[in-house]
């Protein structure tokens, strides 16, 4: 037998370690990522005031709900002077998988969920932004300096 040949045994052992290893990486790249929620900033675009609920839940449970009165508007014609809205600074402390649901007036409920949130992980601040026809959508932004001056 050649020294320099493998036996049937080694291959099988070599490749179980191997495959041993890559299910570790894939695990560790299974568990999601965990967000850090600096602030909530509702954004309206609207001429008119809104109340708007927000609730956040960290895997499933309640931890943060509370309603604020986004501010409205100023347009002079189709110019956008002042865009109203309301702030929520430090909402949640610490990092977690988060979903982030708001309620405007008495409309519906909207959700960001959690599989959705900065799904890289990383320090957000969650904008809910109301437009000018009423209409609804979610944006968030990256602030990693947001997060590192919290005194929390």
């Amino acid at each position: 037998m050649d020294r320099n040949a493998i036996s049937r045994r080694e291959a099988l052992l070599g490749a179980a370690s191997v495959v041993s290893v890559l299910s570790g990486c894939a695990a560790i790249r299974d568990d999601p990522p965990r967000a850090e929620i600096a602030s909530v900033f509702v954004e309206n675009r609207s001429t008119d005031p809104h109340r708007v609920a927000v609730a956040i839940e960290r895997e499933g449970e309640l931890v943060y709900l509370d309603s604020v009165t986004a501010s409205p508007a100023e347009w002079d014609g189709d110019d956008l002077v002042y865009e109203g809205g309301a702030e929520i600074d430090a909402p949640v402390d610490g990092p977690g998988r988060y979903a982030v649901s708001v309620r405007i007036d008495d409309g519906p409920l909207h959700t960001i969920p959690q599989d959705e949130l900065a799904s890289d992980g990383g320090c957000i601040s969650v904008r809910p932004n109301i437009e000018r026809d009423g209409g609804f959508h979610f944006e968030y932004a990256y602030d990693s300096q947001q997060c590192a001056s919290l005194d929390r």
